[in-house]
């Protein structure tokens, strides 16, 4: 059986260039190696690389300190401008469908394909009404200029480049045989953002980002000198893995006490100082410093836990946002496993955070248990969760490579076959009136030319003009996606308790004067209501009245006692009415009769006129 072959597998991100080696493209692929530097400021921009020559001779020599000897490399890549698109074709060779959709491209990005490359993935085999086989494919975009600087990289690192995978496509290739069922939701923490990917038995069904990501927490950490001196952006990371910075809602509302306890002990401090150079006691002096100084420094801690606990929830509240939104649209296929992983995945209470405001268990990534890959003993320590994108990129790439290079693939081709000997000795009359054909064809087919050229010329004018337009079409379509989005949300708050201070306002009209509300329980779908009126007479009223309101289809009176207070000897009557809420049926009656005694005036009215 043929060895696998080691492939480099890097992903560079805007603070963190994580590498992995390898085997490529391997049914049980082996994971030898991978380590993470700090990505210089101005590397990296939305996907886009431009390496200076000091970063490319860093990443040489992390390479050959951790004896990294693969002479093939890939790259992972994570772009706002890498666009994606579903689409179905007939089923064909899998050698013939990227012919296919590129007869097409166009249909699904309206640009320039010369500035783009094009890349697909076939996601599942479907049959249609009928019994036709298709592919669901997923064809993704990404412009060519992104592409041009890994192939710039791999040239000075003196690697040949196999392949440039797109991020999402390298979490779903590193997971597909752990989440093989079920619907499952990874979501993968950078740096900046955060991709969320669900997938249905196996297959990707949505993918999104979310707006923030873990950098926003670790500068936070940077900034502090709660620790001393400023930390660097893996000693951040690495504190916030070590220590559990997530603030209790009782320990956040005892933050003004700490901060007045503080004042107070600066101030009795200074008193003491003041006092000692009056009078030479400097008894109090060390006492009341160390005080000051402790509870000074217990009080950075709790805000340093408070902002970062703040920053937390912006993050979750990105991811919430949309999970929200798939459930919206898929109320059918609700979520079994959500697992999260990238940078952020497993700093201490994250993960306890986000669980708790999803009110569901969370799994952090930081294995590979229960995939094909074989993690070797040397990292059974290592958190290959942050390692996911460079690994799953070596499993099963979707294959972008840079035009200059796909055109050097492109051209190479079968040479022609050598004429033979007897096409030298072909008779002159076969040659004249070749010649003659060709003249014939020349002449039929100059008008044609020309009269195509002009037109073609005249599309392209017409396309530069058009191509402004792109912009405001994809800003469209953004802002349709937004609206459609907060349409959604906005349905799911539409319910009767938006009236609910008019119902209490008819409450206090409509029952008795004397009533005595003791419990009023108020959810989504009713009211629950427990009081005591003074007579079984007002208790009947109360309860007619109650079944006469709009906004409840149903009132049911699960309790009725009379209550006699030994004291006074007075008795009331004491209800517990569950109201639900709904169009109440009565008035549909009332609303049919009365049209019905309408039409009957109507037509009344009308045979008299007669």
């Amino acid at each position: 059986m043929a060895k696998a072959q080691r492939v480099l597998s890097i992903e560079i991100g805007y603070s963190l260039t994580q590498v992995c080696e390898m085997d490529f493209r391997s049914k049980h692929p082996q994971v030898y190696g991978v380590f993470s530097m700090k990505t210089p400021d101005g590397i990296l921009n939305d996907g886009a690389i431009s390496p200076t020559e000091s970063y490319i001779q860093e990443l040489k020599s992390y390479i050959a300190a951790n004896g990294m000897n693969a002479k093939k490399v890939i790259f992972a890549v994570s772009s706002t401008k890498i666009a994606s698109r579903e689409a179905t074709i007939p089923m064909v060779k899998e050698n013939k469908v990227a012919e296919m959709l590129m007869s097409n491209i166009t249909d699904y990005f309206p640009v320039d394909p010369s500035s783009y490359q094009f890349a697909h993935n076939i996601m599942d085999t479907i049959t249609d009404e009928a019994g036709t086989k298709q592919y669901r494919v997923m064809i993704m975009a990404c412009p060519s200029e992104i592409l041009e600087g890994y192939s710039y990289l791999a040239q000075q690192l003196g690697l040949e480049l196999s392949s440039i995978d797109y991020s999402g496509n390298s979490i779903f290739q590193a997971l597909r045989h752990r989440f093989a069922t079920g619907v499952n939701l990874t979501v993968k923490i950078d740096e900046r953002s955060s991709l969320l990917t669900v997938t249905n038995n196996g297959v990707i069904t949505m993918q999104r980002s979310g707006i923030y990501g873990a950098d926003q927490v670790v500068d936070i950490m940077m900034d502090t000198d709660v620790y001393g001196e400023p930390l660097s952006y893996e000693a951040a990371v690495k504190t916030l893995r070590r220590n559990n910075l997530v603030m209790k809602a009782e320990e956040e509302a005892t933050l003004a006490d700490k901060e007045a306890e503080v004042a107070e002990l600066e101030r009795q401090n200074e008193a003491a100082i003041a006092a000692a150079a009056a009078t030479g006691d400097s008894s109090q002096v060390a006492s009341t410093t160390v005080a000051a100084k402790q509870a000074g420094a217990n009080l950075k801690m709790l805000r340093l836990r408070r902002d970062v606990t703040y920053a937390y929830e912006q993050l979750i509240s990105s991811i919430v946002r949309v999970i929200d939104y798939y459930n919206s649209k898929n109320r059918d296929a609700a979520i079994d496993n959500i697992i999260i992983t990238g940078i952020a995945a497993d700093f201490w209470g994250f993960a306890g955070l986000l669980s708790d405001e999803l009110g569901r268990e969370v799994e952090v990534l930081k294995d590979l248990a229960g995939t094909n890959i074989n993690q070797g003993l040397h990292l059974q320590d290592v958190s290959l969760g942050d390692y996911i994108s460079v690994i799953g990129a070596g499993l099963g790439s979707v294959g972008f490579m840079p035009a200059s290079m796909a055109s050097e693939k492109g051209g190479k081709g079968k040479g022609a076959k050598k004429s033979s000997a007897s096409n030298e000795k072909l008779p002159v009359i076969v040659f004249v009136a070749g010649l003659a054909v060709a003249v014939v064809l020349i002449a039929l087919s100059v008008p044609k030319y020309f009269t195509t050229k002009i037109e073609g010329e005249n599309l392209t004018e017409k396309k530069t003009q058009l191509e402004p337009v792109q912009g405001i079409y994809d800003t469209y379509v953004q802002t349709k996606a937004d609206c459609d989005y907060l349409n959604e949300v906005y349905a799911q708050t539409d319910n009767y308790n938006r009236d609910l201070y008019e119902l209490i306002g008819q409450l206090e009209q409509k029952l008795p004067k004397d009533v005595e509300v003791t419990t009023m329980n108020v959810t989504t779908t009713g009211v629950s209501l427990a009081f005591s009126v003074g007579t079984k007479e007002e208790a009947a009223a109360a309860i007619i009245n109650l079944r006469s309101f709009e906004n409840f289809s149903d009132v049911l009176v699960t309790a009725v006692t009379e209550v006699t207070n030994d004291e006074t000897g007075t008795s009331r009557v004491q209800l517990t009415a569950d109201c639900t809420y709904g169009t109440n049926p009565a008035l549909l009656v009332d609303e049919s009769t009365e049209s019905t005694e309408e039409n009957a005036e109507t037509a009344e009215a009308e045979t008299v006129a007669e």
